[in-house]
């Protein structure tokens, strides 16, 4: 038997009898519905029960009709319901017009709370049902030997569990009651697991487009959080390159990762049987953060635009959540031709904190476009370095940068690379012709006379008389080395950059839960303060400081403090 045909354990070949039921309670809902003028027991109804709750088969077709009426707006009364049934050819086969009509003799008229009670006592003896059900068919296939039976019993395992976990949410849901002002004075106040980017039992979202480096982002933010948290780290591609990331982490900062676990496939988080087989899976090491790494790639043939696809993801997330009382990551991609993240707007509305990180020649900016309940962390900057990882081989790590605030720059734009042209060394002596400083900058035809007259007016350039070269002035070079100076840490070097890492065995590479001390300079936890991780600029003396700092590295790391 297949595990759809487990939706009518009443028909279960191997229960004949003795199959937990209340048909009183079915009876009453079914008639309280017909009594029903202001359509308000059939909403709630609708929204406690499914049809294969009922254990009568003649209650799941009443039932079913019922909920198509309310579908179309149409009222649910004996004529209506008669009607459809006749319809569907059922009406004979749940009993007639007698016992339709004996739906509703000696029903009461039901409140919201009765409807309530009553719908729970079905739906748990449905829950239980399923359970004796499953739990006959597993016992079955526990005597056939044959390999052809294990897929299905792994699925009906599966569904057990998936039973079970609905019944104890029952069990929990009966327990809640309405709070008063005194109750949520003693609620736990919010735990922060990274301060600002994620707390126990939220959904952070992490967008970004193709090349701003989020997953190496996120992958620096939770090797951080490992050393006082336990971390579920979801690879859903890019396996190939995981290793060589982890490690240029640990030959960088001379630590050893703490508690994380990499999931090195996708979760199909639209099918609540492989979410629940991923809770069972990792459940055991008690995970404090669970990271998705990518939507995409975890909502396989799910569409992103689709409300109802979206809902269930962000609903998979809550699961995950609640059952495993643990924060959920989700790394994401940006829309086509836009700056929010790509996919319906149910899944920012669901969101507790929306993270954005964009590339702009190797400096990162991380800005928080939402925080539910907490003011937005403030934007910060970070670089890549390379480190070389062995067997000629090296991968990025990620570094604080100072703060570059180009929106509110002297000049932006093709002014800025303009002026950054006309500073390379080729026209250092000759200067640049207009034609020259198009290809060189790559600006349009267009608006270049504009924009060098600006640069004229600001001093920023000159030129002899017209139709001669143009040059930088020492105020243009000035307002660079300014922009230049703040834009990069001295820790970092651009992609294109020959400059890498050697890493050497140093008695500072520690493990995480040792009582060794790791130095100051190669700690992540004295680097990025986990209070607000990354941010931080360094002053004149940490900088002597750090460029003090022996060994081979010694000059080009520095302590960062938040």
């Amino acid at each position: 038997m297949s595990i759809s045909q487990l939706s009518d354990p009443a028909r279960d070949p191997f229960l004949e009898k003795g199959l937990p039921s209340n048909v009183e309670a079915e009876r009453s809902i079914l008639g309280a519905i017909l009594l029903d003028d202001a359509g308000e027991v059939r909403a709630l109804a609708a929204h406690a029960l499914r049809c294969g709750d009922f254990y009568l088969d003649s209650h799941r077709r009443v039932f079913s009709k019922m909920l198509m009426l309310q579908e179309r707006g149409a009222p649910i009364d004996l004529i209506t319901l008669t009607d459809e049934l006749r319809k569907a050819a059922e009406f004979e086969q749940v009993g007639g017009a007698v016992y339709i009509g004996s739906l509703m003799d000696g029903t009461p008229r039901m409140d919201e709370a009765t409807l309530t009670y009553h719908a729970r006592i079905i739906r748990g003896k449905a829950l239980q049902r399923r359970m004796i059900t499953i739990a006959n068919h597993l016992l079955t296939l526990n005597f056939d030997e044959d390999e052809d039976a294990r897929e299905e019993h792994e699925k009906l395992a599966l569904e057990y569990q998936e039973a079970l976990r609905e019944f104890a949410f029952g069990e929990v849901a009966r327990t809640k009651r309405l709070l008063d002002s005194d109750d949520l004075d003693e609620l736990p106040p919010t735990e922060w697991l990274i301060p600002g980017h994620a707390a126990r039992g939220s959904l952070t979202i992490l967008y970004g487009p193709s090349g701003s480096m989020k997953s190496f982002y996120a992958l620096h933010q939770m090797l951080c959080a490992s050393q006082r948290f336990c971390v579920v780290y979801v690879v859903a591609e890019g396996q190939s390159g995981w290793k060589k990331r982890v490690q240029a982490w640990r030959n960088h900062f001379r630590i050893k990762p703490g508690r994380i676990f990499y999931w090195l496939d996708a979760v199909n988080m639209l099918d609540r049987l492989a979410v629940s087989a991923f809770i069972a899976a990792i459940k055991h090491v008690r995970p404090d953060v669970v990271v998705f790494d990518t939507l995409s790639r975890c909502m396989p043939g799910g569409d992103e635009n689709s409300s109802k696809d979206m809902t269930a993801f962000a609903d998979s997330c809550r699961r995950i959540q609640v059952e495993l009382s643990a924060a959920t990551w989700v790394i994401h991609h940006p829309a086509k031709h836009s700056s929010l993240e790509r996919g319906h707007s149910s899944l920012r509305c669901g969101a507790d904190v929306m993270i954005e990180i964009a590339n702009d020649n190797d400096l990162l900016t991380v800005s928080c476009e939402k925080a539910k309940d907490e003011k937005p962390f403030d934007s910060y900057y970070l670089s890549p370095i390379k480190v070389e990882v062995g067997n000629n081989e090296d991968s990025l790590v990620l570094l604080p940068a100072a703060k570059v605030d180009r929106q509110h720059a002297p000049i932006k734009g093709h002014a800025l690379k303009i002026l950054e042209a006309l500073n390379l060394p080729v026209f250092e002596e000759i200067g640049a012709r207009a034609n020259q400083i198009v290809k060189a900058a790559g600006v349009p035809d267009s608006s270049l006379y504009r924009v060098l007259g600006h640069l004229k007016g600001e001093s920023l350039i000159s030129q002899s008389s017209k139709g001669e070269p143009y040059f930088i002035t020492e105020r243009g070079r000035d307002l660079l080395s300014t922009l230049t100076n703040s834009h990069s840490a001295e820790t970092s070097v651009n992609s294109s950059g020959s400059e890498v890492f050697r890493w050497e065995p140093s008695p500072t590479l520690t493990d995480s839960h040792s009582e060794n001390e790791s130095s100051p300079l190669t700690d992540p936890l004295s680097l990025v303060s986990l209070s607000h991780p990354f941010r931080g600029e360094s002053s004149e003396s940490e900088r002597e400081q750090a460029g003090a700092g022996g060994g081979k590295n010694g000059g080009r790391r520095k302590q960062w403090r938040a």
